[in-house]
């Protein structure tokens, strides 16, 4: 009786693991984490399989790259929805990762232009700032005698500053002041136990959810998210609507509120576009908790991604020398000596080659969902309504059916931009979900690898754990990144 579901994917002829009673592949995904699953996985039972989360959900994980097009794209609106739990994410319920349906659609329309290419330029001189404040706290531990660097720890002072900025508009510098009391509440927000066991349990147990709210858990602690919420009401409050001379995300989103949107002759929509919402959410503007909820978002979504990926690009620049030279002499020759701005660092194509091989090789997010909302038959197999559709990002990355030796890395696999089908790389999702903040992320690796490669010399040392060891839960992050840095002169 306890396993009643788990005869579900024989009768739609979908392989996979055998489930345990209860707990369906829990034991498998605890051990191994996600990424090592996913391989397993499809190495035995090829790019799409059904495996078990107790009781249910029931997954049905897709590798399959024509199957995924369906998916993200020519039948979205089959699949709009992720998997959320309400009532867990405290202010975050409000954010766009959280919304569904129409109310997804009418706040991502509102936010959409907080990330055209005219205000992402504009927001360049704070990111710029920030990754300026890196190299000089980088110098000092450098010149101090301290070359062996814990990169983690330095790119997310780093990374806290751009948000800080960029978010809020606070200028704080959290790599030199790490007992401000933004700072500090910050890294408390930051640092959720994802891979905690209760994680575990509302995925593959949530016939249990109802006891959670119960016993006081959820993902954000209470006093925290007071904090955050004083916060913002207070610079909400201090900003004027369709003030021109701000351009971090509170003052976008006060526009928005009063439907104070200032057109750019640059804004576009070229990546993600989304219908109207339905009548029943065509009101204006948006309101208090969304803004809120958007901006712990930013936060909570940007931070540990983006450390993550500088400092994996980094220790695979020391690990391969000779691409972080190349790297080196194309900043040189393309940049110079001249300040790096958001269009100049656009040409420098080997940069992006080396973090899109790097998100392909490491993604940060092994994985991401979709929820079946109508029956829909894909490729030939029926995926029932309430299904939910698991997106095996590391096990796509790391398919040799996708990509050459795809454990070595190789930044010039990225050289052409249509030698690889897109359903193949997909570090931010793809279609009408793909991750809003994109662009801000790209600009803001950029902007950091190319000054420290620019100012200094990458290489490991006794202390630098090869391979790095990852969690196997949550996002895939390796537990310390140590790397030897040497001035350039």
């Amino acid at each position: 009786m306890m396993s009643r579901h788990h005869g579900t994917f024989k009768k739609l002829n979908i392989p996979g693991p055998a489930p345990w009673p209860i707990i369906g592949s829990l034991i498998e995904i605890n051990t191994g984490g996600f990424q090592k699953f996913q391989m397993d996985c499809m190495r035995k039972y090829g790019k799409v399989y059904g495996f078990y989360g107790g009781l249910s959900p029931m997954t049905i994980e897709i590798g399959d790259k024509e199957m995924l097009r369906i998916i993200l794209v020519k039948e979205f609106a089959n699949f709009t929805d992720r998997i959320v739990f309400k009532g867990f994410n405290g202010d975050v319920d409000t954010g766009i990762n959280n919304l569904s349906g129409d109310h997804w659609r009418h706040v991502r329309s509102k936010i959409t232009p907080a990330f055209s290419t005219g205000k992402l330029r504009k927001m360049a001189p704070l990111i710029d700032h920030a990754s300026d404040t890196l190299v000089e706290s980088l110098m000092r531990n450098v010149k101090g005698g301290n070359d062996v660097i814990e990169m983690m720890e330095v790119y997310g002072g780093y990374t806290m500053d751009v948000i800080c900025s960029t978010a809020f508009g606070i200028q704080i510098d959290s790599q030199n002041n790490p007992n401000d009391e933004f700072v500090t509440n910050a890294r408390k927000f930051l640092n959720l136990k994802l891979a905690s066991p209760l994680i575990l349990v509302l995925i593959f147990l949530p016939k249990l959810h109802f006891l959670m709210p119960l016993m006081g858990w959820s993902f954000l602690d209470k006093d925290i998210q007071a904090f955050f919420r004083r916060v913002t009401t207070t610079l909400l409050a201090a900003r004027i609507a369709g003030d021109k001379s701000r351009v971090d995300f509170l003052q976008l989103m006060k526009n928005a509120q009063y439907e104070k949107e200032d057109s750019d002759e640059e804004d576009d929509n070229e990546y993600i576009s989304v219908k109207k919402p339905s009548t029943s959410w065509s009101r204006k503007g948006i309101t208090f908790d969304e803004i809120l909820g958007n901006a712990e978002t930013f936060f909570f979504a940007g931070y540990e991604t983006t450390t993550i990926t500088l400092s994996m690009a980094s220790y695979y620049l020391a690990m391969y020398p000779e691409y972080q030279d190349k790297l080196r002499q194309e900043l040189l020759d393309k940049i110079g000596s001249k300040t790096m701005t958001y269009d100049n660092i656009r040409d420098v194509e080997y940069l992006e080659m080396v973090i899109n091989e790097t998100l392909r090789i490491s993604p940060p997010a092994t994985r991401t969902d979709r929820v079946c909302l109508k029956d829909t038959e894909v490729n030939g197999i029926k995926i029932p309504a309430g299904m939910n559709i698991s997106v095996p990002i590391y096990g796509i990355h790391h398919d040799p059916d996708n990509w050459r030796d795809p454990e070595k890395f190789i930044p010039e696999r990225f050289a052409e931009k249509d030698s690889y089908d897109p359903m193949t790389f997909l570090p931010f999702g793809y279609g009408p979900r793909i991750c809003i903040g994109m662009r801000l992320v790209q600009m803001e690796l950029k902007l950091s690898l190319a000054k420290v490669i620019r100012n200094f010399r990458i290489s490991i040392s006794s202390e630098t754990q090869i391979p790095p060891e990852m969690m196997k839960l949550g996002l895939l992050k390796p537990k310390t990144v140590k790397l030897k840095l040497e001035e350039i002169k």
